[in-house]
C-alpha cells in the first residue's frame, strides 16, 4: 500500500512486456495496450506480457503468495496474457527477484514507462466513468440502477460514452466529479504509478540502472513500432476545454491536491533522472 497524506492506496498493476531485447514496465491506462500489442510473438502466438498485483508484506497476507518481488508479494493476475512458468522460461530466471539480476540486465534493457499524472487521471477517468455504466446493464442486480442513470442523464440508450452527444458527457463527468472520493484512486486505471515507481526505484538502487521513457516522448520511443491505438482524446478535450465545465473540474483537482502534487513531484524526479 501507498501513503499519502494519512490515506493508504493499493500498489498499482504491474505490466512487464517482453519486446525483443526490451523489457517495458509499465501500469494500467499508461501505454499498457500499446506495449501489450507490441509484445506478440506471431511465431509463437501469444503475447510476451504478464500482469502482476504487488501487495506489501504486511499489508498482505495469504500462505499461497509465494512470489516475491523485493518488499512485495506477488500476485499473478487472472487476466494475464502470459503465465509464470513461461515468463520465468522465457527469461531464464527462477522466481520474480531473479527479474533484477546481472545476467538479465545483461541480456535486455530495462524500460520504465511513465506519463504526466494529470493527463493519466483524467484519461483513466473518462474511462472508469464509462466502465461503471456500462457494468450496470449487464449485472442482473443492478439493472434498476442503470434504468435510473439512464433517466437522470436522458440517455435512450448506453453503448459508451464514445456514443453520446458532447454536452451528454459533459453533463456526466461533471456529475461524477462531484460524487467520487478518494478511492477512485485505486483503481488501476487511475492507480500512483509514478510515486510507487520512484520509491520503489529510489529503494532498490536501479534509478541509474534503467531507461525512463516519458509515453508522450515520442523520440525516445522512436525505438519501437508506431502501432494505433483507441483514444478518448477528442471527447476527453471537448470536456477539458469547454470553459463551463471549469469550476467541476478545478474543484476536482483542488479537492485531491496532495495527491496530485505527489504524483506530479514523482514524476518531475523520474522524469530527470530518465
Amino acid at each position: 500500500m501507498l501513503m499519502i497524506n494519512n490515506h493508504t492506496f493499493n500498489n498499482p498493476t504491474l505490466c512487464i512486456s517482453v519486446i525483443d531485447n526490451y523489457l517495458v514496465f509499465t501500469t494500467k491506462k499508461n501505454g499498457s495496450r500499446y506495449f501489450e500489442d507490441l509484445s506478440i510473438n506471431k511465431d509463437w502466438e501469444r503475447v510476451d506480457t504478464i500482469n502482476l498485483y504487488l501487495h506489501n508484506h504486511l499489508d498482505f497476507h495469504d500462505s499461497q503468495l509465494n512470489y516475491k518481488i523485493s518488499d512485495y508479494n506477488v500476485e499473478i493476475s487472472p487476466n494475464t496474457p502470459m503465465d509464470m512458468e513461461l515468463f520465468f522460461k522465457f527469461l531464464d530466471i527462477e522466481n520474480f527477484n531473479d527479474i533484477f539480476s546481472e545476467k538479465v540486465f545483461e541480456k535486455y534493457k530495462f524500460i520504465f514507462i511513465i506519463r504526466n499524472p494529470l493527463d493519466r487521471f483524467f484519461t483513466g477517468f473518462f474511462e472508469v466513468v464509462d466502465s461503471i455504466i456500462g457494468v450496470l446493464q449487464y449485472d442482473a442486480r443492478s439493472l434498476y440502477t442503470f434504468e435510473i442513470i439512464k433517466k437522470y442523464f436522458n440517455i435512450e440508450d448506453y453503448n459508451s460514452l464514445h456514443n453520446l452527444t458532447q454536452d451528454k458527457i459533459n453533463f456526466i463527468l461533471n456529475e461524477y466529479t462531484q460524487s467520487i472520493n478518494s478511492n477512485i484512486f485505486n483503481d488501476e486505471h487511475l492507480s500512483l504509478w509514478n510515486t510507487f515507481l520512484l520509491n520503489f526505484l529510489q529503494k532498490e538502487n536501479l534509478l541509474n540502472k534503467v531507461q525512463i521513457i516519458d509515453l508522450n516522448d515520442s523520440e525516445k520511443l522512436s525505438i519501437f513500432d508506431n502501432i494505433s491505438q483507441p483514444s478518448n482524446k477528442p471527447w476527453l478535450n471537448g470536456w477539458l476545454n469547454d470553459e463551463s465545465n471549469k469550476s467541476y473540474i478545478d474543484e476536482l483537482l483542488l479537492k485531491y491536491k496532495t495527491i496530485f502534487d505527489t504524483e506530479i513531484e514523482s514524476y518531475k524526479l523520474l522524469l530527470k533522472n530518465g
